[in-house]
């Protein structure tokens, strides 16, 4: 069955032919895309982390066909990430925080949303937020810009704000497979 614009979330996947529940609450995948980039982890102990985070109650006795499921949620249906990391759920917390608060009036530390619901809404944040901004540094391509002020300037933003080497969102659902 293929969703519509306004179908209800998912709160399952499809695995070895059945249908499982899993946690949908955008603070579980948080902590599961953390879990696949940490590379302290041993492979095996990341991907039985996010197998146990990840379902309700009973994990698929095939973990390949449930990784699979995950990745396609995770992603959200199938959406290729971005190649280069701009944001980062613990360096910029308060940020995602202030945000949801100045745009949504949602406290994110009282909110119950779904990780796809979360994912539009962050994406959908404007311009006059600080996030915003500093993704447009952290994002932005310097060497392009013509004004040597104002690449100067973007240059300095984007150093000021960089992130630490890091797993994009493509690189994550890539460590699923």
């Amino acid at each position: 069955m293929m969703r519509t614009v306004f179908s209800p979330l998912p709160d399952s996947v499809f695995a070895s032919g059945s249908e499982y529940k899993i946690n949908t609450d955008f603070r579980v995948w948080i902590q599961i895309s953390e879990i696949i980039a940490n590379e302290s982890l041993s492979e095996y102990d990341r991907l039985l982390s996010v197998l146990i985070l990840a379902f309700k109650s009973k994990i698929p006795d095939n973990p390949i066909d449930a990784i699979k499921a995950l990745m396609i949620f995770f992603s959200k249906g199938g959406e290729k990430g971005t190649s280069r990391p701009v944001i980062d759920f613990r360096v910029d917390e308060g940020l995602i925080y202030a945000a949801f608060m100045q745009q949504y009036g949602i406290d994110l530390y009282k909110a119950d949303l779904h990780w796809w619901k979360f994912r539009e809404l962050l994406n959908a944040l404007g311009e006059d937020c600080m996030l915003t901004r500093i993704i447009g540094y952290r994002s932005a391509r310097p060497s392009e810009i013509p004004d040597k002020k104002h690449r100067a300037f973007v240059q300095k933003m984007k150093n000021r704000y960089s992130l630490k080497h890091q797993l994009s969102s493509a690189e994550i659902a890539a460590a699923f497979e």
